[in-house]
């Protein structure tokens, strides 16, 4: 915001990322929500209620399973439920071909909250950062405005084919 021309409120931060960089770009809006005023998650680990195994960076970044549960998307999704329901979606999820994933299962606690949020069934995917997904997830905040109604929707893209469902 200093080097950059851009909205210096919340409204003009939104996160976004893929696997672990989309459970980073989560937890850090839910932790921010009076900061950020959105993210975004392609393919991202969000439900694992310890550190994944066999994953030496997180336990480096985390520290202790402690600290991790500080961080664990669906507590935090329960934890600000109330702040979450209240105006247009702020989350956008999108996920790596047919569910189930833990982006289908963050999907379904927020429907059944009654958070309102994107989320998109994408194709199947390679989990790189030159697979297409890119464009895909940028176009999910873009297309949340604030005339719409604070409900969700699911979209299923595939072999360029798309649906929407109210």
């Amino acid at each position: 915001e200093e080097r950059y021309p851009a909205m210096k409120k919340k409204e003009g931060r939104f996160l976004l990322g893929f696997s672990k960089s989309g459970f980073g770009a989560l937890a850090i809006f839910l932790r921010h929500l009076d900061y950020i005023g959105g993210a975004a998650a392609w393919d991202a680990p969000l439900t694992s209620p310890t550190i994944l195994k066999g994953e030496d960076e997180m336990r480096a970044n985390f520290g202790t399973e402690e600290n991790y549960r500080k961080y664990y998307i669906p507590g935090l999704i329960d934890q600000h439920a109330k702040t979450l329901r209240r105006g247009k979606p702020r989350i956008a999820l999108v996920t790596n071909g047919d569910p189930p994933s833990s982006i289908a299962d963050v999907h379904n606690q927020l429907e059944t909250l009654g958070i309102p949020h994107r989320y998109v069934v994408d194709e199947k995917r390679e989990h790189n950062w030159t697979s297409g997904w890119f464009p895909v997830v940028v176009r999910e905040p873009a297309q949340l405005r604030p005339s719409e109604p604070a409900t969700s929707w699911t979209t299923r893209r595939t072999s360029g084919w798309l649906a929407r469902r109210w």
